[in-house]
């Protein structure tokens, strides 16, 4: 906030019309930062909504009774507290937006930390962030009302990636080979870091898990390091007795075209290319998918 001046300067004459516009100014100044907290509580409260939500698709205890129909069940129940903004698309535009700006949790106080606490009696932590989220959190909810995250080109993405990756699931669950879905956004804990896996599946011939990730960026090789860093944690973590090692699949696309790269964890190509490579989707096939439905989906 600008420092205000609370007293006339020795030249200035005190009169009604200077009464006047003092008050005037200080109201004007005063309104700003007023509506300036209004919005950063109102995006703050949909950021905690949207974290309150995907807690709940993870860990809920009674998840399973309410599947695709959560938004809707639950835009049902508030409406009968009359809370505003809670409709099933606004609902799921606050579970993106917690998911897209993580970071955010490093400007809650000390007391929204134990109201969120209170809600869910889980720690806040950190889902990584890529380099291209790693904006100052405090300058995020400082300089924009939720209206802008919500337009914000990165919300498209996220869309565009949830599309995606239902296309890919069906897709790969449709062509026979073994697939079965086990989770979507599955939660791993990695150096004190929360990290979201987009899409994990068990093969059931291969006897591993496969776990995929979905870039709507350039391929980079941090991208395919950050995929091995996962399959190794599943590695130790996950794997038990009579599972063969997991592997990972990275899709990345630009403009209408597909990469498809398999991330290995170390796994010996020798056995990669005797074994898996038979069983999985050959990566041109993939490619070739991803590029028709990324045209699709944009339409």
């Amino acid at each position: 906030m600008s420092k205000i001046s609370t007293s006339k300067s020795a030249n200035e004459s005190l009169t009604f019309d200077s009464l006047v516009k003092s008050i005037c100014l200080i109201n004007e100044r005063m309104s700003i930062q007023a509506a300036k907290a209004v919005n950063t509580s109102l995006t703050l409260r949909n950021w905690f909504i949207g974290r309150y939500i995907s807690e709940f698709e993870l860990h809920g205890e009674d998840r399973a009774g309410y599947g695709d129909s959560l938004f809707s069940e639950l835009a049902g129940r508030l409406a009968q507290y009359s809370i505003s903004g809670c409709g099933s698309r606004q609902l799921y535009n606050y579970r993106t937006f917690y998911r897209v700006y993580p970071q955010i949790s490093r400007t809650v106080s000390a007391k929204s930390k134990d109201i969120f606490s209170m809600g869910l009696n889980r720690g806040l932590k950190l889902r990584t962030v890529s380099a291209k989220l790693a904006i100052a959190p405090e300058k995020l909810v400082d300089s924009l009302s939720y209206s802008h995250f919500e337009s914000h080109e990165v919300m498209g993405e996220s869309r565009l990636e949830d599309a995606l990756l239902d296309c890919l699931q069906e897709f790969l669950l449709e062509m026979g080979h073994g697939f079965c879905f086990e989770v979507r956004q599955k939660r791993i804990q990695i150096g004190g870091k929360e990290c979201f896996v987009d899409l994990v599946l068990y093969h059931r011939i291969l006897k591993c898990h496969v776990l995929i990730e979905l870039k709507i960026d350039e391929f980079k090789h941090e991208h395919i390091g950050q995929l091995n860093t996962y399959v190794s944690w599943y590695k130790k973590n996950v794997m038990t007795t009579g599972d063969n090692p997991p592997v990972g699949i990275l899709l990345c696309t630009s403009k209408d075209h597909a990469f498809v790269e398999f991330a290995l964890a170390g796994m010996n190509n020798k056995l990669f290319v005797s074994k898996y490579q038979l069983e999985l989707p050959d990566k041109e096939k993939m490619q070739k998918f991803i590029e028709e439905q990324l045209r699709e989906v944009k339409r």
